[in-house]
């Protein structure tokens, strides 16, 4: 009987035996070639033999064994499909040394790459019965592989124990081994089954055997065996082994093997590897290739894991999307593709995205808001907007904002969701908001942040319709100058944190209620400790319009406190401001930490000069504490602006006027400047200017600032009375004990000379002074040290000269 596999392609068939009675060694003795091929059949044979039978051999080590062999395309540079049986010769024919002989039967047909290829089983049904040398006039069709049989095969041996071994392969060759081998068909079977969860290219290249003694060097990959060697696994008969430490690619094929099945079925996985015939090397090119097989059955998932791996390349995602039908993906897959295509977000992902719409895609949304550019985050609402999932959109971000969302999470959904239009009428949303008191605290946090464009709508929205949470209630204060602010309610805000205070103060900074809101919230205001937060509330208070007095107060006082130095704004009432800061310094602050505060006030108040309504608030203040002991050095930190801006003192209170007067010599000096001021403008006599002028000296007053501040004295535009008035100045700095009486003097004339009363007057005294009759010794000095210092030396050449003339 002979088999014609397909129509042009006939069955090659060899037999490798001996004859009988001789010494000759086993080769080819028949063959279909007429002899022309046999050295290749040979040697295809010779690579399928699994070693040497042994004639005491019994049961599944016994003949006959059977070999399927691939011939990996040796023979004729094509892939062939082999068979060889090997078993003792019927007639009982021995060779010359009496030893029985085991004739090998050998089959092959080309490797068929359609499904209607065999398999294993229906081969060796094909040529079990057919006795070689066979005549090629008789034919039979070679069925194809029932893959209903192989897949019934799998799961009645186990899936998962098939698989394993399939997995093996791509690894190295597996030897199975059992305490009681099945018989010679269930091995059979159980080789097709292997087979069958590998893509059929690899039978092309695949040597599997029903049995090997195992202790010859062989080809064989896959076979039933009772000892194993070095570079073999071993498996039990149906005992699952461990991949786990194995390395390449047998866990990851073993894994997406199960995915596959479950997805699918046991038939829908050999269906699907059946398909993939072109023919495969047995070595790591071909468990490379398989395992893309598996990936490409498994498009979804396989995008999936090269995704997290970071491997993947933009479009994939909607690629496998694409290619595969959305119900035949698992829920955890398809929304991780679909997050995939809403991040990369291309105008065909979005397209797709609102085609594949379905119960994750909200979800997926929800959880990339924080993490998305904003115009992104507006086209995923026009998404949601699209198919009426607005409501389920904002339910699964303040869900998304559970009590055990870490806190950063948190916030970023918030700051998403308050970037959002508040709703138009949404209650249920607003109660959900309100039941995640944790969550509608940063949401509110993110709205105050953004801005009055923000968080107005958003604070209206949370607290004008229905009963709110008590800790909202300052918000709905700071929004309202009609809502009162009641005390509890601030505290039930402040168990929320320092930032939802300083919230608080924002949103009134920009409501314009400040001066409503501030007193309620001051206590826990000054409590808040130096940080960011400190430096939102005085951004909050930065620029602020003037005040009332009270609120001006608790508003410069607030920022002493926080260690930042206050600015007046405009007039308040002093005497109201001071008693406002008081009342606050004795309910709040210790007496140590009240001076600091205090001085710190001042010092901001007043600096940097000259600051008229800060010293304005600054002298109310200090003379309203001035009574009490830890306020005695205020005066000390009032005196720098006084000083530099002498004008006031005489617009201070006389108490405070005296304490200043004795603390500074400039301010000494500026009060006598502005008696002598005050003095000729009421009318002043010679000797009352000589008197000042003198007690300036003491003091230190240039002689500049005493004559502009008698300028307007008439008899200061006459140089005879102005030198008698120096004159005077002489023996009045004489008769007082005066030190440095003679450059006094001459700072006085000099002063003239240099045009402190005009330039004209200069010239006048210069002339009086060269006329003058002989005065005073000391006053002459005097005289000629200025006439020096004015005219270079000629006016004392002059001088001397006249007096020269005198004497003779």
């Amino acid at each position: 009987m002979s088999v014609d596999p397909a129509p042009g392609q006939p069955l090659r068939w060899a037999l490798h035996s001996k004859h009988p009675d001789r010494f000759d060694d086993y080769a080819v003795i028949a063959d279909s070639s007429g002899g022309r091929e046999r050295r290749e059949l040979g040697r295809l044979i010779r690579q399928s033999l699994p070693g040497a039978p042994q004639v005491t051999a019994s049961g599944a080590g016994g003949l006959p064994w059977v070999t399927f062999a691939g011939s990996g395309g040796h023979l004729d540079a094509r892939e062939r499909l082999g068979i060889s049986l090997v078993d003792w010769e019927p007639t009982g024919a021995r060779d010359r040394s009496g030893r029985p002989i085991a004739a090998t039967r050998y089959f092959d047909i080309p490797f068929i790459g359609t499904e209607t290829a065999p398999g294993y089983r229906e081969l060796y049904a094909a040529v079990v019965a057919v006795a070689l040398p066979a005549s090629c006039s008789l034919a039979t069709a070679l069925p194809p592989a029932n893959l209903d049989h192989l897949a019934e095969d799998i799961d009645g041996l186990g899936f998962e124990w098939v698989a394993s071994l399939a997995a093996l392969l791509l690894h190295m060759p597996v030897m199975i081994t059992a305490e009681e081998f099945p018989a010679l068909d269930d091995r059979i079977r159980c080789l097709d089954a292997v087979a069958a969860l590998l893509p059929r290219g690899f039978r092309a290249d695949l040597v599997v055997g029903t049995w090997t003694p195992n202790m010859d060097t062989h080809q064989i990959r896959l076979a039933f065996a009772d000892r194993v060697k070095e570079g073999q696994h071993q498996v039990g008969w149906q005992v699952q082994p461990d991949l786990s430490t194995l390395s390449g690619p047998a866990p990851a094929y073993l894994t997406q093997l199960l995915r596959l099945r479950q997805r699918t079925s046991t038939r829908g996985v050999v269906d699907r590897l059946w398909r993939r015939s072109t023919p495969l090397p047995s070595g790591a090119d071909g468990a490379t290739i398989a395992l893309r097989y598996l990936h490409e059955e498994d498009r979804p998932y396989h995008t999936m894991v090269r995704y997290r791996e970071g491997s993947a390349c933009p479009g994939e995602a909607r690629t496998a999307l694409e290619e595969t039908p959305s119900a035949l993906i698992e829920p955890e897959v398809r929304g991780e593709l679909l997050r995939r295509l809403a991040v990369e977000a291309t105008d065909a992902d979005l397209v797709l995205l609102d085609r594949l719409w379905c119960p994750e895609t909200v979800p997926v949304l929800t959880g990339l808001v924080g993490d998305v550019p904003t115009e992104l985050v507006e086209r995923y609402a026009v998404l949601v907007e699209r198919h009426h999932e607005s409501a389920r959109f904002w339910q699964g971000i303040i869900e998304a904002a559970s009590p055990d969302t870490s806190p950063g999470d948190r916030a970023r959904l918030a700051r998403f969701l308050a970037g959002l239009p508040v709703p138009v009428d949404e209650s249920g949303l607003r109660g959900a908001l309100h039941a995640n008191p944790a969550f509608c605290v940063d949401l509110v946090a993110a709205a105050v942040d953004a801005g009055p464009v923000c968080f107005v709508p958003w604070l209206r929205w949370l607290t004008v319709a229905g009963p709110s949470p008590k800790w909202l209630a300052p918000f709905a204060a700071a929004c309202r100058p009609d809502v009162p602010l009641v005390p509890g309610d601030v505290v039930a805000l402040a168990e929320w944190g320092q930032r939802m205070v300083v919230a608080v103060l924002t949103v009134a900074r920009d409501a314009g209620t400040i001066p409503v809101v501030l007193p309620g919230l001051w206590p826990d205001l000054a409590r808040i400790d130096p940080g960011p937060v400190r430096r939102a509330g005085v951004a909050a208070l930065a620029g602020l319009p003037t005040q009332p007095a009270r609120t001006e107060a608790l508003i410069d006082l607030l920022l002493a406190v926080w260690e930042e130095l206050p600015a007046a704004a405009g007039p308040v009432d002093p005497a109201e401001y001071a008693l406002a800061v008081s009342n606050q310094l004795a309910a709040w602050l210790a007496p140590p930490r009240r001076r600091v505060v205090v001085l710190r006030l001042i010092h901001g108040l007043t600096n940097p000069p000259p600051k008229a309504e800060g010293i304005t608030r600054a002298v109310a203040l200090t003379e309203r504490l001035l009574s009490e002991q830890i306020y005695q050095d205020l005066p000390s930190a009032l005196l720098p602006a006084v000083e530099a801006a002498p004008e006031t003192l005489r617009l201070l209170p006389a108490l405070l006027q005296q304490l200043l007067l004795q603390m500074s010599a400039p301010l000494r000096m500026r009060r006598l400047l502005d008696r002598l001021t005050g003095a000729v403008a009421n009318g002043i006599d010679e000797h009352e200017v000589i008197e000042l002028w003198a007690e300036g000296v003491h003091l230190g007053c240039r002689p500049e600032d005493v004559l502009w501040a008698i300028h307007r004295w008439p008899d200061a535009a006459h140089p005879a009375q102005l030198f008698a008035v120096v004159e005077g100045l002489l023996h009045r700095l004489l008769a007082t004990g005066h030190q440095a009486v003679v450059p006094a003097v001459q700072a006085a004339h000099e002063a003239i000379l240099a045009g402190a009363l005009g330039d004209q007057m200069a010239t006048d005294y210069r002339a009086y002074l060269t006329s003058v009759g002989r005065p005073l010794h000391l006053h002459s000095t005097a005289v000629n040290r200025a006439l020096v210092q004015a005219g270079k030396g000629r006016p004392l050449v002059r001088l001397w000269r006249y007096r020269r003339r005198r004497r003779q």
